[in-house]
């Protein structure tokens, strides 16, 4: 009878309006309270995926940072190579050497950097017709001998001659090869290694001898690691340069 009434004088709509509005915004509400469990539930499977990843990652990585630390202990380093091309010319040809006239005898591929032997052999002044002048005799005045001329010294145990030019541009290029170490990653001879003949270098540099002095004297090496009786005639300068003077600095 209250509610025919009520919907008589029309309160009821509006309230059973109200009532239908405040349970749709419940409905809402309830809704939405379920919402942050479905994105932790996303949140928590993107964080699982994501640790294995890492976990892969870290795997890989370490397994690949030990073999190279295996690979790198195992490997031969440039100090452990040997310059040395054997007894002969006959056994340096089998040891791929060749000579370098940079270093002055023959040595292997990991021993030479052909690049810079290359700039050092078209190194010579224009006063040399831009080629360093070898000699079998301390005589400028005798012919000159070719590199490959040179080269076969090393069989015979001859020495040969040459200019001051040619010792000073040798201790230019031999450091030059020495600073391209690190990136070259060629091996230094241990004739040449250290500062022996670094402070042979310095005392060549203080020398007072025109460029086109014949006042340096070489052999050939088979083995660029000795410091033996052939080392002591490498570049046996101090008696030529005494001869020199003597001489008024002119052979």
């Amino acid at each position: 009878m209250l509610h025919h009434h009520f919907r008589n004088i029309g309160v009821l709509p509006d309230v059973v309006d109200e009532y239908a509005e405040v349970k749709h915004q419940d409905a809402e509400g309830d809704t939405y309270d379920h919402l942050p469990a479905a994105r932790y539930g996303k949140d928590k499977h993107w964080k699982n995926w994501l640790v294995k990843v890492a976990l892969c990652a870290l795997a890989v990585w370490g397994s690949v940072n030990i073999i190279w630390h295996l690979w790198d202990a195992l490997r031969a380093r440039p100090q452990d190579l040997s310059c040395t091309c054997g007894n002969s010319i006959a056994e340096a040809k089998k040891n791929h050497c060749r000579y370098d006239p940079l270093q002055l005898g023959w040595a292997p591929p990991h021993c030479r950097d052909d690049e810079v032997t290359d700039a050092f052999r078209h190194a010579a002044p224009a006063i040399f017709g831009h080629r360093w002048p070898y000699y079998e005799r301390q005589d400028a005045n005798s012919p000159m001998i070719e590199e490959h001329d040179v080269a076969r010294f090393a069989d015979t145990g001859q020495v040969y001659y040459t200019v001051h030019a040619h010792h000073l541009a040798h201790c230019m290029y031999i450091w030059m090869k020495q600073a391209r170490v690190p990136q070259s990653g060629i091996v230094m001879p241990k004739r040449f290694g250290g500062d022996g003949h670094a402070e042979h270098c310095a005392g060549v540099a203080m020398i007072n001898s025109t460029l086109d002095a014949l006042v340096s004297v070489s052999s050939v090496s088979l083995d660029l690691d000795a410091h033996s009786e052939q080392s002591k005639k490498f570049h046996t300068l101090k008696t030529l340069h005494e001869d020199v003077d003597e001489r008024g600095g002119h052979f």
